[in-house]
C-alpha cells in the first residue's frame, strides 16, 4: 500500500466579503500542516500548485497530484459555511464530501483549524496511518485502530474505544462501522442490527462510498455473503490502497 499523493488548493471565498480573500490560502495552509503528520500521505509542494493551476486538463501530470483537496467558503446568516470536498486528480469524480463546517462570523480561526482536522482524519482513517499525534477528537479511534491487529483479545477496551470515539465526534462514520463488526465477528446479531439501525438514524447524507460500505454491512447481517463479497470486491477496486478493503475482500473471497 503505497502513499498518497495530494494536492490541497486554495478554497475559493464566494462570500462576497474581501475581508475573507485570506481564507483561502489560509484554509489550505492548515489543511497541508495536518496533513505532514501523517507518514502514508505526502503533499504537493505550495509553489507547483500555483504554477500548474491554469493547466487543468494536465494538473494531475504536472504536480503528480494523485487526489485533490478544494472547497469554498459561504456566508449564510451570521454564519460563516465551508463547504469541501476530495476529487480524483485523474478521473476528476468526487471521491468524498466532507460535512459542511459552519461557525460564528468572528471564528474564522477555529473554522480553519476544525477544517484541517477533519481532513486529517479522514485521511489517516483511509490510509491506515496510525502516526497522527494529534486532533483530541479523533484520539480514541486512532486509539483503537492501533489495537485493530489484536482486537479479539480485549473485548471491553475495544467497545469503550469505539464508544468514546462515537462520543467525541458523533458525525464521524467509521467508529459505528467498526462496532457493528466487533458485535458481526462475534455473532451477537441483535446488537450488530441496533448498531445498523443507530447508524441509518444519524447519516441520511452519505457519500456513495460511504453508503456503499453501509451496503456490504447490511448484505453481511442479512447473511448474504454472495452480495457482501461483490461489494468488499468493488470497494476494493475503487479504492485499493485503503487498508479494510483489502482484509475485507480477502477475507470474503476465502469465504
Amino acid at each position: 500500500i503505497r502513499e498518497s499523493r495530494i494536492a490541497v488548493l486554495p478554497f475559493e471565498n464566494k462570500s462576497n466579503d474581501p475581508k475573507l480573500d485570506m481564507f483561502g490560502t489560509m484554509a489550505a495552509d492548515y489543511i497541508i500542516q495536518s496533513l505532514l503528520s501523517l507518514d502514508k500521505v505526502k503533499v504537493v509542494m505550495f509553489n507547483s500548485i500555483e504554477e500548474n493551476l491554469p493547466y487543468t486538463s494536465s494538473f494531475a501530470e504536472r504536480t503528480g497530484a494523485e487526489m485533490i483537496i478544494k472547497g469554498s467558503l459561504y456566508i449564510q446568516d451570521d454564519k460563516l459555511l465551508v463547504q469541501s470536498q476530495v476529487i480524483d486528480a485523474i478521473s476528476g469524480e468526487v471521491e468524498i464530501v466532507l460535512p459542511e463546517i459552519a461557525s460564528p462570523k468572528n471564528e474564522l480561526q477555529t473554522l480553519v483549524k476544525e477544517l484541517a482536522a477533519r481532513f486529517a482524519g479522514y485521511f489517516a482513517m483511509k490510509e491506515g496511518d496510525l502516526n497522527m499525534k494529534l486532533i483530541p477528537k479523533y484520539e480514541a479511534y486512532l486509539k483503537f485502530r492501533e489495537i485493530f491487529p489484536i482486537w479479539d483479545i480485549d473485548v471491553p477496551g475495544e467497545r469503550k474505544i469505539l464508544s468514546q470515539a462515537i462520543a467525541m465526534d458523533s458525525t464521524f462514520l467509521y467508529p459505528y462501522l467498526f462496532s457493528f463488526v466487533s458485535y458481526y465477528n462475534r455473532r451477537q446479531w441483535k446488537e450488530a442490527d441496533s448498531v445498523m439501525k443507530l447508524t441509518d438514524r444519524r447519516f441520511d447524507r452519505l457519500t456513495t462510498y460511504e453508503q456503499a460500505y453501509l451496503n456490504v454491512n447490511k448484505a453481511m447481517l442479512a447473511g448474504n455473503l454472495p452480495e457482501a463479497f461483490r461489494g468488499w470486491k468493488s470497494l476494493y477496486e475503487r479504492d485499493p490502497k485503503n487498508v479494510n478493503t483489502n482484509i475485507w475482500a480477502a477475507g470474503m473471497a476465502m469465504v
